[in-house]
């Protein structure tokens, strides 16, 4: 039991594609030389989990260590020519996906045959698989194993780092007719619902429209108590 604790590998990347886009940006952008750990990329604004998320997939493919501390390998993906960026992330995929490169070409097969060697090869759970095969398809593009691979940000924008406070939690915002409302957070950077202003208490009021509104917020609740009770799990599973 010991030695197959010792020996089980880390789970691949299953981050969302627009939050794995993100978090290659900011390691591409910035580099440093101080261990990194969960807050760090809090404070470009993932949530929690999926601050956790981006500490483990970056461990997976190579690019932090145990320390948190970044590898050789990170110096590969930060270069300025695209073509020797991409020739990093082929080496730095190649050798994370060790396993699914035993297959020529395995970005060319299938999504579910990928989905299933992925479920086969790391003995994950049928969720982190759903995750992972269009997580490991995207990291191919950056590689150039994919035709469209994602390019650098050439237009001198730079990637905002911004405090977890300022999510956007029961303030305010504008539509593009102009109208206003009030942004009320309903999960953690998961789902919010916008009242227009003036009609809180017309809400208030009619019960129908407090019956979908108590609705939402249920299903919003159980919504994130079943994200919670699976990712509770996953964590033990990794720990068993």
């Amino acid at each position: 039991m010991n030695k197959e604790k010792t020996t089980r590998e880390a789970k691949p990347v299953y981050l969302s594609v627009p939050k794995l886009e993100e978090l290659i940006r900011i390691v591409s952008e910035h580099a440093t030389k101080n261990a990194l750990d969960a807050s760090y990329f809090e404070a470009y604004g993932f949530g929690n989990s999926d601050a956790t998320l981006a500490i483990s997939s970056l461990r997976f493919l190579g690019l932090l260590n145990n320390e948190g501390k970044e590898t050789e390998l990170m110096s590969k993906i930060q270069l300025k020519s695209e073509d020797k960026r991409r020739e990093g992330f082929a080496e730095v995929i190649r050798k994370a996906y060790k396993k699914l490169f035993e297959i020529e070409k395995p970005y060319e097969l299938p999504t579910d045959r990928i989905y299933d060697e992925i479920r086969g090869q790391y003995q994950v759970s049928p969720r982190v698989a759903r995750g992972a095969v269009p997580a490991f398809l995207r990291l191919c593009q950056f590689s150039g194993f994919i035709e469209g691979a994602p390019k650098r940000n050439t237009n001198g924008n730079k990637t905002k780092r911004i405090k977890p406070k300022s999510r956007i939690k029961n303030d305010s915002s504008l539509d593009k007719s102009g109208q206003k409302y009030k942004i009320i957070e309903i999960v953690s950077g998961k789902s919010a619902i916008g009242i227009p202003l003036g009609s809180e208490e017309k809400i208030l009021l009619d019960k129908d429209a407090r019956k979908h509104l108590d609705a939402f917020i249920e299903a919003a609740r159980l919504y994130a108590e079943s994200i919670k009770n699976e990712e509770t799990s996953d964590s033990e599973s990794e720990v068993s």
